[in-house]
């Protein structure tokens, strides 16, 4: 065997990425819906996916980010979720091993069919910036995920070009990614003209599903605790949104220690909070008619 030869063979093994029997060489490896997924690097990879007959096949690219969980919309969808810190998500057509969308998102959470993504739109580390909380329908396909262009101007980051906003109203009512409340940081001040002082959304508890289609979490604008309840059982273009001020009493600052959905009473649908503040811990329940 020449030199050459022996260059390109060892090439090869090198590249090739790990067999799915290999699962104790895999960064990540679990049976979600009817595939058994294995990663083989703790940064950008390949993805193996091996089906209920014994084929094995490789997405169709690579992942820029390391898998941290994966869930699945039926046998159709793949939802691969980035680990902490990573921001990012792919969405995987399981029949054909193919990346139908990437998405760059901040936290997320998805819904128990795997129908829903819902999460924060990602900011860059030299911005400061509202949030805005968006859901991606996964039986949807990525066009249909996208506001329409002209909605897509002005906005932090190119990252918020995809999901339907469910808050803050001013997004919903205007279906638009642009967050007018958005402020550099000093530091960073040269990379935009503008300067918006409004006052700035902030993420206050986890997202949480508290039913297939109803998204819970708490906002906090201006030292205002707002729980905000969002139903997607229309689809993701046309959000259903309650929203009930909670009273936080005095402190400026408030944890957002648990967000759980109890029992309806005759018909009203019950959300209990668990709170932290300075000087006191609280429970509260909030009726949502």
């Amino acid at each position: 065997m020449t030199t050459m030869r022996i260059g390109l063979l060892l090439a090869a093994l090198i590249t090739t990425p790990l067999p799915a029997t290999a699962q104790n060489r895999s960064t990540f490896h679990a049976t979600v819906g009817p595939v058994t997924i294995d990663v083989e690097s703790s940064g950008p990879s390949n993805v193996l996916l091996t089906y209920p007959d014994g084929r094995a096949t490789l997405l169709d690219k690579r992942l820029l980010f390391p898998v941290g969980d994966a869930s699945a919309f039926g046998d159709s969808r793949l939802i691969l979720l980035s680990q902490p810190h990573h921001n990012g998500a792919a969405i995987v057509d399981i029949p054909t091993a193919t990346i139908v969308d990437q998405l760059s998102l901040g936290t997320a959470a998805v819904s128990p069919t795997g129908q829903f993504i819902a999460y924060n739109a990602f900011v860059p580390r030299w911005a400061d910036a509202g949030a805005l909380y968006l859901v991606y329908d996964v039986s949807q396909p990525a066009g249909a995920n996208r506001l329409p262009k002209g909605r897509r101007q002005g906005t932090v980051h190119k990252s918020y070009d995809h999901g339907w906003p469910v808050y803050p109203p001013e997004n919903v009512a205007g279906r638009t990614y642009q967050t007018p409340t958005y402020a550099i940081r000093g530091e960073a001040a040269a990379w935009s003209s503008t300067n918006v002082t409004r006052p700035m959304h902030r993420r206050a508890s986890a997202l949480t599903w508290i039913g297939d289609t109803q998204l819970a979490f708490v906002d906090e604008c201006s030292g205002v605790y707002t729980l905000v309840i969002a139903d997607v059982a229309g689809g993701a273009t046309r959000p259903v949104v309650t929203t009930r001020p909670l009273d936080a009493g005095h402190d400026s600052r408030v944890e957002i220690e648990s967000l759980t959905r109890l029992p309806d009473r005759n018909g009203v649908m019950v959300v209990q909070l668990k709170l932290k503040t300075q000087f006191s811990s609280l429970v509260t329940e909030v009726l949502v008619r």
